[in-house]
C-alpha cells in the first residue's frame, strides 16, 4: 500500500506506487504552482510505503526527492519533468527493492535471515 501525504496530511492510498505517484505529482505541482516554498515541498510531501519486511510492516516514507527518482527510473516522469501518458505499469520487485534499500539506509538495519 502506499499512502500520499501533502502537506503533513495523508490524502489518499492507493495500491500502486504508479496511482501514488500520479496523485502526488498532482498534488505537488498545485502547491509550486500556488508559490510554496522549496523547504515545505521537500519537508511536508511524501509517499509512504507499507510493506512487510520479515515478521514486521514497516513504513518506508519517500521524500519528494525519493519520489521523484524511482518514478524517473520506472518511467512515470519524463525527462522533462511531465508525468507520462499513459501511465506504465511498474513492476512491483522494483519498488520493493527500492523501498528495501531505503529502509536498510535509514535504519541502519540488515534483513532479519542475514548473520554479520
Amino acid at each position: 500500500m502506499f499512502k500520499v501525504v501533502i502537506m503533513l496530511e495523508d490524502v489518499s492510498t492507493h495500491e500502486t506506487f504508479a496511482e501514488a505517484f500520479a496523485e502526488f505529482y498532482r498534488k505537488t505541482k498545485q502547491l509550486v504552482e500556488e508559490g510554496t516554498t522549496w523547504q515545505v515541498l521537500e519537508s511536508a510531501n511524501f509517499i509512504v510505503h507499507t510493506m512487510q519486511i520479515g515478521f514486521e510492516k514497516v513504513d518506508v516514507p519517500m521524500n519528494f526527492y525519493l519520489a521523484k527518482d524511482l518514478a524517473h527510473s520506472a518511467g512515470l516522469l519524463t525527462d522533462n519533468g511531465k508525468l507520462a501518458d499513459p501511465l506504465p505499469e511498474v513492476p512491483s520487485p522494483f519498488v520493493e527493492g527500492y523501498c528495501l534499500a531505503l529502509y536498510m539506509v535509514n535504519t541502519k538495519k540488515r534483513l532479519p535471515h542475514i548473520r554479520n
